[in-house]
């Protein structure tokens, strides 16, 4: 069964993300995600997509970097959300 998260929670999975480069989370991330989901009760996808700030994002924003916040500001004027396949 999945859980339902916590605010609290969402703040410790986005704490622990691993550095992002040009936008990209860095080569092995995959790894670190399915070993977070167990503790939380949730699947990688939703760690991933916490990390990358397509979920929870009113609780998260305050931890963004300025370059994340460029960048996500870019994606919307050009409407190109990043659809990575999982």
């Amino acid at each position: 069964a999945r859980n339902c998260l916590l605010r609290q929670q969402v703040l410790e999975i986005f704490g622990q993300r691993p550095k992002m480069s040009a936008g990209r989370m860095r080569r092995g991330s995959m790894v670190l995600c399915k070993t977070l989901a167990p503790k939380y009760g949730v699947t990688a996808k939703t760690i991933r997509e916490i990390w990358r700030g397509l979920t929870w994002t009113e609780t998260t924003l305050p931890m963004w970097t300025q370059e994340e916040i460029s960048e996500r500001l870019k994606e919307a004027d050009t409407g190109d959300e990043d659809d990575e396949d999982d």
